[in-house]
């Protein structure tokens, strides 16, 4: 988090920051296209004291492709007035070095009201040593435990209510679980990755990962309504690969599900599945003489489980992007494609993969990612690979609620905030993360007109839902998270290797 006195009359030096790299045939206005990056980074830096209420970026080793919290609520540590939060994140290098999953903290300090006047005396003498050596609290990030991994970390999600159970996706299709209280803090061993489980089920990559719990419900929520009573059929041909073992889905049970880029889909319940509980000694020990192989390999007497189910639809090849379970109801499964669709399935069902019960679709383009309100029972987003956006009401699937066309490249991830209802945010390859309130479509708040000094470069009008644009990163924008139920607390994560964890300035919600 930026210090806000430090930044008012701060120069900056960008020399060592990350430059976008341009297709040849641009190569007479690339120099153009660096400098307009590199202005519109000047003018976001010189502004932060105005836009946020706190501000941290931290420069990464590697760049990451996803960003969680970890834990519900934040925890505050009287002794040195700080609040803490927890933060998963994983390390994209190309092979060019090990892959971790890392588990972080960063500390925001607790500004006081109260002004000490001896801070403002001309003489240092009246500032006893205290004052001195302590000097003004700053936030910072402290890596706290590193995992070893095999490729690189696509997606990483944590147990919402058990912090220390840790899922990802690798690159070969299998999902790997980890208890961190089983393993060191940081690994001397870098040949070797001893993960607690294997999860077989996939052929290829993907991206979608999720439990059928969520943050701010309990476990126990009664059973859902259908969302449409008029279910159309599907008549797409569909497989089974484990059809004999099949039957019905306990949901009460502790579910996975996950989806690839082969189009399949799995659900899994790690209860069933024996853990490893014991770590080979080596694990942790240095070993003398040996170099490094980033070609990391797992360990060969690690359990695996294999789904509950796996559906995958063999008339239509396509790519599932994104999969969620409802925030209210666990039954209801939402998976989105490639094709531009959003298909809901009720794992309730015996042969629910057969087909959906109802889908969505009013766009010709892939679409990426979507979230579920997670305060309302029939709303949610989606973001589609042109930069759009759609609003949706489950009880209608002929046609979106509302449009928002601003972002100019795909959109990599969309979410809705935790703290109040209507409130989402999105990322996109453009460099920008954006927040937006779905309240201010009445007709109280007009048209915002475009300012002639945008320094974003935006082609497009400026939506009246926009509430905020974060520019902090150069190049595109990964992933986002929101923090706890009780803060507007985000972070995200780029390509140019940098971790931000930001707070917009409340002003911009009473705009």
């Amino acid at each position: 988090m930026t210090d806000v006195i430090a930044e008012k009359n701060k120069s900056y030096d960008i020399s060592n920051t990350y430059e976008p790299k341009y297709p040849e045939e641009n190569e007479a206005n690339e120099n153009t296209k660096v400098d307009i990056t590199h202005e519109k980074y000047i003018i976001w830096r010189r502004n932060t004291p105005f836009l946020y209420s706190s501000l941290l970026k931290h420069k990464l080793d590697w760049p990451s492709l996803t960003v969680e919290f970890i834990g519900v609520e934040n925890s505050f540590k009287s002794k040195t007035g700080y609040f803490t939060n927890k933060i998963l994140l994983g390390t994209h290098t190309s092979n060019q070095d090990s892959e971790y999953v890392y588990i972080g903290e960063t500390k925001s300090p607790l500004y006081s009201a109260k002004e000490d006047v001896l801070q403002y005396e001309n003489y240092t003498g009246f500032i006893n040593n205290k004052k001195k050596k302590r000097g003004h609290p700053l936030p910072s990030f402290e890596i706290k435990a590193k995992l070893l991994h095999p490729g690189e970390v696509i997606r990483a999600t944590h147990l919402p209510n058990n912090s220390f159970f840790i899922v990802t996706q690798t690159y070969n299709g299998n999902i790997l679980l980890f208890d961190y209280t089983k393993h060191p803090s940081f690994p001397s061993d870098i040949a070797t990755c001893y993960p607690q489980m294997i999860l077989k089920g996939h052929g290829s990559e993907g991206s979608g990962l999720c439990w059928n719990i969520n943050k701010i419900y309990d476990n126990n929520i009664g059973d859902s309504k259908n969302t449409k009573n008029n279910i159309k059929d599907n008549e797409n041909d569909t497989e089974n690969t484990n059809d004999e073992n099949f039957g019905e889905i306990n949901t009460s049970n502790l579910l996975l599900a996950s989806c690839a880029s082969d189009g399949s889909i799995c659900l899994w319940d790690i209860n069933k599945g024996t853990k490893s509980n014991e770590v080979p000694r080596t694990y942790g020990i240095n070993k003398v003489g040996k170099g490094a192989d980033y070609n990391i390999k797992i360990y060969e007497n690690t359990p695996t489980l294999s789904p509950l189910c796996t559906w995958i639809n063999k008339n239509e090849e396509t790519t599932l992007n994104d999969i969620f379970f409802h925030s209210k109801f666990n039954n209801i499964l939402g998976v989105c494609d490639d094709n531009g669709y959003m298909s809901i399935y009720d794992i309730r069902k015996k042969n629910f993969f057969t087909r959906p019960e109802i889908s969505y679709k009013d766009h010709n383009q892939p679409m990426n990612t979507f979230s579920f309100d997670n305060f309302s029972e029939y709303i949610f987003a989606s973001g589609y690979s042109d930069g759009l956006i759609s609003i949706w009401d489950m009880r209608c699937n002929k046609e979106s609620l509302l449009k928002i066309d601003y972002h100019t490249q795909s959109i990599n991830r969309i979410k809705f905030c935790l703290m109040q209802s209507g409130i989402f945010g999105t990322c996109s390859d453009d460099g920008t993360a954006c927040i937006w309130d779905m309240s201010r479509n009445s007709e109280n708040y007009e048209q915002i007109k475009k300012l002639e000094d945008d320094i974003y470069n935006n082609p497009k009008k400026i939506p009246k839902q926009l509430l905020f644009v974060h520019g902090g990163h150069i190049g595109s924008v990964y992933d986002m998270s929101w923090a706890n139920t009780t803060t507007l607390l985000a972070a995200t994560v780029g390509v140019d290797n940098s971790l931000q964890v930001w707070n917009m300035n409340e002003q911009f919600m009473f705009q």
